[in-house]
């Protein structure tokens, strides 16, 4: 298994400071259970104190290490990309594992026990509540083969983590274990691909804007 999409850098690297919250911090955590890459950059985003080489004063590093932190940034879009090792074992003992297990606290570990509520035709939600939360929001969706998201831009920063099936925008293809990490600049329409349905958790700093009139009434009542 490869995965092909990634957080940005800055993300990671807030995420290594613990400068996001903790919606965010959640998906990230559970990518990187999958991604050898991203677990790496992180652990050399600890080892400079989570702040960028140019602005760490009196801390030595060695050599080797400032090279891989620089080969981090510059490489980032390497295609050498594999499992974690540690989700590569559980894999192992259990095949039938949908979920990462970081996940676990706030879904649970199978699909088939969520209880999910009915959001739109082909697309169901559960609301994942975090304690201490007001600003930033967390989902789970389960959208059927071939339906789209309805054309928004969004208020602040958008995460979104594929645990199962795929899906596609203007900015790439997503598939599991991938995340799509967007600003507010961005305006997409993710569109489900494949023949099974996409299931991935989103996390937001504030509502969608739809560029429909209908769609913008329907997000006031349900809010995605």
């Amino acid at each position: 298994m490869k995965l092909s999409q990634h957080p940005d850098p800055a993300s990671l690297l807030s995420y290594s400071s613990g400068g996001l919250s903790t919606p965010f911090s959640i998906l990230i955590s559970a990518h990187i259970s999958l991604c050898s890459k991203c677990t790496e950059k992180v652990r050399l985003y600890n080892e400079v104190g989570g702040v960028l080489v140019e602005d760490i004063a009196g801390i030595t590093l060695s050599q080797e290490a400032l090279s891989k932190f620089m080969d981090s940034i510059e490489n980032e879009n390497s295609d050498e990309l594999t499992i974690g090792r540690v989700n590569t074992d559980v894999k192992q003992e259990n095949e039938m594992i949908e979920i990462p297990f970081p996940l676990y606290k706030y879904i649970g570990s199978s699909l088939e026990k969520i209880k999910w509520k009915y959001l739109a035709p082909g697309i169901k939600k559960f609301t994942i509540l975090i304690e201490g939360e007001k600003d930033a929001y967390l989902s789970l969706l389960h959208i059927a083969p071939g339906k789209k998201i309805p054309q928004h831009t969004h208020t602040g920063e958008e995460m979104t983590f594929v645990v199962s099936g795929s899906f596609e925008d203007k900015t790439g293809a997503y598939s599991i274990g991938d995340i799509a990490d967007h600003d507010q600049e961005i305006e997409h329409q993710p569109t489900v691909s494949g023949k099974q349905p996409c299931v991935c958790i989103v996390a937001t700093e504030g509502p969608m804007v739809f560029k429909s009139f209908f769609a913008n009434v329907f997000q006031s009542f349900y809010r995605i």
